[in-house]
């Protein structure tokens, strides 16, 4: 049986995000959870790694293209020697997940073994059951995320412009359940510094 840890600093941490043009808030309708329980030791989990991590890549690449005024977040929770040494366990790590983000869902994160895909779309929490390759798994993540944008018509028979907002904003968060804090915060401020240099 595992035991709970107090944490006193938010387990997931922020590494980076993306934003791309525009000013306007993501809609609320827009916001995706890319996810994944894995372990190190796991031989599915490193036989899927290169393809979710092509996945990954393809996604940021669809930003502002096929993929439009949307929040993405990539989850990864792990069962790692590096976590194991900071007295992380997945379930701590799950249960912390389901407490920040699914507090008003009636259904909950849980690890059906190694590894676990899933996504969390405007809420809702759903399991991926198809086959681990980038594509498959990127059209699974993508499916209903972007509205069909609504057009009509004026005289002559012309289509109106979209009643979508004019700015596109888009975002990627990549949240590592094993990347301390402060090394975030060192990362970002030796940074600044550089380009003070320059």
């Amino acid at each position: 049986m595992y035991r709970m840890q107090q944490y006193t600093k938010p387990v997931f941490e922020e590494a980076s995000l993306v934003t791309l043009g525009g000013r306007h808030k993501p809609s609320a309708k827009n916001v995706l959870h890319v996810g994944k329980i894995y372990a190190d030791w796991c031989g599915h989990c490193i036989s899927m790694k290169p393809e979710w991590n092509k996945m990954k890549n393809d996604m940021k690449l669809a930003l502002g293209r096929s993929i439009k005024d949307a929040h993405i977040q990539f989850i990864e929770i792990g069962d790692t020697p590096k976590n194991k040494s900071k007295g992380l366990t997945v379930e701590g790590m799950i249960t912390k997940y389901n407490d920040t983000n699914l507090q008003r869902s009636p259904e909950k994160l849980k690890s059906g073994g190694f590894p676990t895909v899933f996504k969390v779309l405007n809420g809702k929490l759903q399991y991926y059951t198809g086959n681990r390759d980038a594509k498959s798994m990127y059209t699974w993540f993508t499916q209903g995320l972007n509205a069909p944008r609504k057009t009509g018509k004026i005289k002559g028979g012309q289509k109106t412009r979209s009643k979508k907002s004019k700015g596109i904003v888009t975002h990627i968060t990549e949240i590592f359940v094993s990347i301390p804090s402060f090394k975030m915060k060192n990362k970002s401020k030796k940074n600044t510094s550089r380009k003070n240099r320059l």
